[in-house]
């Protein structure tokens, strides 16, 4: 039926970072302890939700990845996952390269989970919001988009290509507790 076809949509921003090394650059930070709980947590509510992604984008700066790969390795075996397609041209992208890159999602695709980089996630996930979105979720994103924060849209029977400014559901944000 109809739901079968609906899409959805997963923006996550990495989670919490350590200061860079002497001699590191940022795009080499390692995500603390505190980042890789709360890639746990990411996991757990996600599973929790059933909601596991087809297909994978993920900024391939080192924090970025070890968020996937830790939410990968909690949700072993409870689903079949995706392979990660790490992008370099993801890493502190603008909102409109973000789109561009999504809107090149196959159609085979039912469910994309981006895991990228502030501001232009924020601004991505802000644009993207149409007024049918959970009016607490909105608001929450308003105020920002912090570390390991997960939004969840429904793009509903529209192709990726049609993506646009609040052509999306944001239906939930996921904040792990501090």
């Amino acid at each position: 039926g109809k739901a079968c076809t609906m899409k959805r949509l997963m923006l996550l921003r990495h989670g919490l970072a350590a200061r860079p090394l002497p001699g590191q650059g940022d795009f080499e930070r390692n995500l603390t302890e505190t980042g890789k709980a709360q890639a746990n947590w990411l996991a757990d509510n996600l599973r929790e939700h059933s909601e596991f992604p087809e297909c994978l984008l993920c900024s391939s700066a080192q924090r970025a990845r070890q968020t996937w790969t830790q939410i990968a390795n909690q949700l072993d075996g409870s689903k079949e996952l995706p392979r990660a397609n790490y992008r370099k041209e993801l890493y502190l992208a603008a909102p409109d390269r973000l789109l561009r890159l999504l809107q090149e999602l196959p159609e085979s695709c039912k469910g994309a989970l981006l895991v990228g980089h502030n501001p232009g996630l924020h601004l991505l996930a802000a644009f993207l919001a149409g007024p049918e979105s959970d009016a607490a979720a909105l608001k929450s994103l308003r105020s920002g988009l912090p570390e390991a924060g997960l939004c969840i849209f429904s793009t509903g029977e529209n192709d990726w290509q049609t993506l646009g400014r609040g052509s999306a559901r944001l239906l939930s944000l996921h904040i792990p507790p501090h």
